[in-house]
This record gives C-alpha cells, structure tokens and sequence, in this order.
C-alpha cells in the first residue's frame, strides 16, 4: 500500500485516521468532502505536516440513489 492507503480505508469504513506513516503520531486531521457522486478524503498530520488527498465515486445505492 502506498503512505496514507491504509489511513483512508480506516476512515472510509470506520471513521479513524489511523497513524502518521511518517512519524506515527495519531494528532490526525481527516476531512471527507462530498460533491454529488463524488467522495475526497484529506488527512494532515498535526505534528509534522505531512498530508494526503485522495479522490473517488460513491458507489449507487440499489435504486439508483447516491448515499
């Protein structure tokens, strides 16, 4: 996994950043951004700046729906 992959699948799927990769502090700052279908996620590290942004699609619900 590349720095920060296993932060954004933590948060996606249970709402905790995880550690730094770079330095290990938990003083994470996690920020999800929705526009329409699409889901962006930033993390920042407090203790020593070191950040990541990733960009994806929400998967439709059943009916069509974006959650």
């Amino acid at each position: 996994m590349i720095p920060w992959e296993k932060n954004a699948v933590s948060y996606i799927n249970d709402g905790d950043a995880g550690a730094c990769p770079v330095c290990g502090s938990r003083e994470i700052r996690a920020e999800k951004h929705i526009f329409g279908d699409r889901l962006s996620v930033s993390f920042m590290c407090m203790k020593c700046n070191a950040a990541s942004h990733f960009d994806g699609f929400l998967p439709e619900k059943e009916d069509g729906r974006i959650p």
